[in-house]
């Protein structure tokens, strides 16, 4: 008999973009390929699967969780199939182009507000090449936090690939950056997944191509386009039918429990990780609140920024944040028309961040953060220059050739949250 009472839950699956972080970065491999690892299992999440009406899963990543038809989709549908007497919502909160760094600053927002229970999270692409040490910060931080919110949350880390990660793992070998979010899944007893296990079998028995055209190679499985986006009806399938089969195998895994947060595996981690709406903030000049109406930036980017303001060059606008921390960053979007922001941390010019890289030929949403910060209070400034520079030879750093430079005139920019790490000060 199921309660009267209905609890949501949240599957979060937290993985790369579309200009992936991590690709082009090489690639180190470390310890021993690990296809699953049960630890502590998913006992809270199953244990309410067969006792309440209605549960969320919800999905958190970039471009290949946020794909249509992808594993998202496919493993919602036999989630659904399998467990027939409990309705099961979705939450896609897919934003291509971010790793785990950016995941745990957008956590709270974009997933723990719907009260997840269950957490898949997927960083291995977009953070490759970052420093171990790194990765193990901000994906303690994100176990940390969601546990804090929630300590009956299940976690299971779950780890695609892309085409130049087949070599190391054709041999049995963990990437350096699987390996250090298998250092934290240790020390948690969290559940850990590699996706690409059906892949790389395929791989190795030359049945499978990581790029190509499916038409152009009759009797092959071809995984991708670009060895890194899997096409839905291939490398998409190949990833769910794994996570089927080991959410399969770990029903019977683990106890239930109510408290898992145990002493940190890195002190510095960034479990204090904050996202600040920049209209929340101490504002200088003219700024424009960008609506869903705007004619320069598309509604969907505009709806996941609320409060988005846009600093137009000429005006030379700043917003200003007060904190007890390490660390301060922006989240935002580049594009055709934007131009550069001053940094000033206590009063002093830290840093002039351009706003536009070689990959500008539309808009998409954006981060970065200084993380060479001594801790303590800090107040920041971030102001709209009116420097400009040159968009053509950028662009060209990407091959791009623009026919119609008309949109690129412009050097604006667009802030949407201050990131920082630590406390706001009033």
């Amino acid at each position: 008999m199921k309660h009267s009472l209905k609890i949501k839950w949240a599957i979060l699956f937290i993985c790369h973009g579309f200009f992936m972080v991590g690709v082009g970065k090489p690639i180190e491999v470390d310890g021993p390929l690990k296809l699953q690892e049960s630890r502590s299992g998913l006992p809270n999440f199953f244990a309410k699967l067969e006792a309440i009406d209605s549960v969320t899963v919800a999905f958190l990543g970039g471009s290949i969780t946020a794909a249509g038809s992808g594993w998202r989709d496919q493993t919602m549908a036999w989630l659904q199939q399998h467990f027939t007497g409990t309705k099961i919502d979705q939450v896609n909160a897919g934003i291509g182009g971010t790793g785990s760094d950016l995941g745990v600053f957008r956590l709270k927002k974009d997933v723990l507000v719907h009260h997840p229970d269950l957490i898949f999270v997927e960083f291995a692409v977009n953070d490759n090449g970052r420093a171990p040490e790194t990765v193990h910060r901000t994906m303690e931080g994100i176990v940390r936090q969601i546990w804090k919110a929630d300590p009956q949350t299940d976690i299971c880390f779950v780890y695609t690939m892309m085409a130049d990660m087949a070599p190391a793992l054709v041999e049995g070998k963990l990437t350096k950056t699987m390996q250090a979010m298998e250092a934290i899944a240790d020390h948690y007893g969290i559940p850990s997944v590699f996706l690409g296990e059906e892949v790389i079998r395929l791989y190795s028995q030359k049945e499978l191509l990581f790029r190509g055209i499916p038409d152009e190679h009759p009797g092959k499985t071809v995984f991708s386009k670009d060895g890194v986006h899997p096409y839905a009806e291939t490398g998409h399938r190949l990833y769910a039918e794994v996570l089927k089969k080991a959410l399969t195998a770990m029903q019977a895994v683990g106890n239930l429990g109510a408290d898992r947060l145990r002493d940190a595996f890195d002190a510095s981690n960034w479990e204090d990780a904050k996202m600040i709406a920049a209209n929340d903030l101490i504002k200088e000049r003219k700024w424009e609140m960008v609506t869903t109406k705007d004619s320069v930036l598309k509604t969907y980017l505009v709806e996941g920024f609320p409060g988005l303001l846009r600093g137009r060059a000429a005006d030379r606008p700043a917003i200003t944040l007060k904190f007890v921390g390490r660390l301060v960053g922006l989240y935002d979007i580049v594009g055709p028309g934007t131009g550069q922001i001053d940094i000033y941390i206590d009063g002093q010019l830290a840093e002039q961040k351009k706003r536009f890289d070689k990959h500008c030929t539309y808009y998409r949403p954006q981060y970065f953060y200084k993380l060479d910060m001594s801790t303590g209070q800090h107040t920041v400034t971030f102001r709209i220059s009116d420097e400009r520079f040159d968009k053509m030879d950028i662009l060209k750093q990407g091959n791009h050739e623009i026919a119609d430079w008309d949109g690129y005139r412009s050097y604006d920019c667009y802030i949407g949250y201050v990131l920082c790490l630590g406390e706001i000060a009033l």
